[in-house]
């Protein structure tokens, strides 16, 4: 913050309140998040929360007894109270950063906006969305570890389109550190795996069989990482065609993992590489490329947003990206080394 020269920021993005302050909670279907809200100065942070949440084992960690005698610690208010001790908390400072839109993290609320006075208001995307993407070495361990629990169950489905999805999410809830499934697990066979984001529903399920390509796309809540992986399997003799396409998709991903870039880039300037070898056959996928992705957060996160249409001014090549087919990593550091839950 002084960098930039804030006195303060008021934090509503949920995966950034965990981060933060290494909290997990059930508040939000798929994503291990607590409903809350977080005043963060240069020598005070506040956490709004619903009082049924902060039990003692809560207020140990966060230190909340302990705020006239040590440095770090964290005032625990009522989460309603949020909108009365905003303006009373930013009473004595000159700017207040109230983050922006900025890729998959929507910025704060006109509610929250108006609590600040205009003279002291400052927009920018949040400075932890870097600070969060940027993966220490335990978080990229996790990764790697949670990837290999959700391999195990990629290879043992079989079916229709609905016992597939059934059969991973039990494989799934099996697996060491598991807590849920980051998202609903998509299982497209034949013209269904053409849409997208499609789910599948009595009315649409399909038999698999070895005539076309199934798609899978699923991912799980572990305590070390969050995972979303996409998988395309053919039991039979696929065609020419067929093989043609999967061959350039795999190419462009190959090509996308290769590329050696500068510090900061468009993320465009680096989509159109993994698009450019389906571009050479008139052909291309109307969906984004690859994201960033939590560790046990959000599946899909700021700052990585890999698209063709224009989004996002930077990407780090030390940050972790989710790639629709590869993937990056890297390093980072919280005041609250132990990561606490809040069911």
């Amino acid at each position: 913050m002084m960098a930039q020269k804030l006195d303060a920021v008021v934090l509503t993005a949920l995966n950034e309140i965990a981060w933060l302050l290494n909290l997990r909670g059930g508040d939000v279907p798929y994503s291990p998040l607590v409903e809350g809200y977080v005043y963060l100065s240069l020598d005070r942070i506040v956490l709004f929360i619903q009082p049924t949440k902060t039990t003692e084992l809560i207020r140990e960690h966060l230190n909340s007894d302990n705020c006239q005698e040590e440095t770090i610690c964290v005032e625990v208010r009522h989460y309603e109270n949020v909108f009365n001790d905003l303006p009373v908390a930013t009473k004595n400072v000159d700017s207040v950063l109230l983050p922006s839109n900025y890729a998959y993290s929507g910025g704060v609320s006109f509610a929250i906006y108006e609590t600040i006075p205009a003279v002291k208001r400052q927009t920018s995307p949040s400075p932890l969305i870097l600070l969060k993407e940027t993966k220490k070495a335990i978080e990229v361990e996790g990764m790697k570890n949670a990837h290999m629990k959700d391999a195990i169950h990629e290879g043992k489905v079989q079916w229709d389109e609905l016992k597939v999805v059934h059969t991973l999410d039990e494989y799934r809830q099996q697996q060491d550190l598991n807590r849920g499934p980051s998202f609903s697990t998509i299982a497209a066979f034949g013209p269904n795996g053409a849409l997208i984001h499609y789910k599948p529903s009595l009315e649409t399920n399909r038999i698999i069989d070895n005539s076309s390509f199934l798609i899978i796309d699923s991912g799980g809540q572990y305590l070390d990482e969050t995972t979303d992986v996409t998988r395309t399997f053919h039991f039979g003799l696929a065609t020419q065609r067929q093989k043609e396409i999967y061959t350039r998709v795999l190419m462009g991903a190959i090509d996308l993992a290769a590329l050696v870039f500068s510090d900061s880039i468009a993320d465009s300037h680096v989509d159109i590489i993994a698009r450019q070898n389906l571009y050479q056959v008139e052909l291309d996928y109307h969906h984004e490329t690859g994201h960033g992705i939590g560790s046990f957060l959000n599946v899909h996160e700021s700052i990585q947003r890999l698209t063709k249409w224009k989004c996002c001014l930077v990407v780090l090549t030390r940050l972790l990206r989710r790639s629709h087919s590869s993937e990056y990593q890297q390093q980072r550091t919280s005041p609250f080394p132990r990561q606490l839950f809040l069911f």
